[in-house]
């Protein structure tokens, strides 16, 4: 124990260092795992849209909803608007996970039964090549 104490002494910014970082990763972990609860991956989304009456809502703001989008989802901003498809599962899609588990949390508070957010969202459907839309002119419409 004592030649601990000595350690520590002689090289705390070594030490602080090291324990911050560790302190860091467990927040990254803890946080990675409350946002996975409703996450699901492009296959999965694919088979709630064809096989569960799946819609795909898109929250990011309009600019860049008309610049790509996937296909036949919906661009809305407010989560009023969705009570129409409360008997509808909700893909969220949004810029980070982050922000779509924060909507995820806003539909279990309007007591929405059926939602999940595909993980990396436009990001991670776009790498599997999957259909978008692209308009190359959004840019200049606003």
């Amino acid at each position: 124990m004592e030649h601990t104490y000595i350690f520590f002494h002689k090289h705390t910014l070594i030490c602080t260092v090291f324990i911050l970082t560790i302190f860091l990763i467990l927040i990254t972990e803890f946080i990675e795992y409350i946002i996975s609860k409703n996450k699901i991956n492009i296959q999965d989304a694919i088979n709630i849209i064809n096989h569960k009456n799946g819609i795909v809502v898109d929250f990011r703001n309009e600019i860049k909803f008309k610049q790509y989008h996937i296909i036949n989802s919906i661009n809305i901003n407010n989560i009023e608007k969705l009570s129409k498809f409360k008997k509808n599962h909700i893909i969220v899609i949004h810029e980070t996970n982050l922000k779509a588990y924060k909507i995820i949390e806003k539909l279990k508070k309007k007591e929405f039964k059926n939602f999940s957010y595909i993980h990396n969202g436009l990001n991670e459907w776009k790498k599997a090549e999957y259909p978008i839309i692209i308009n190359n002119n959004a840019k200049n419409e606003s």
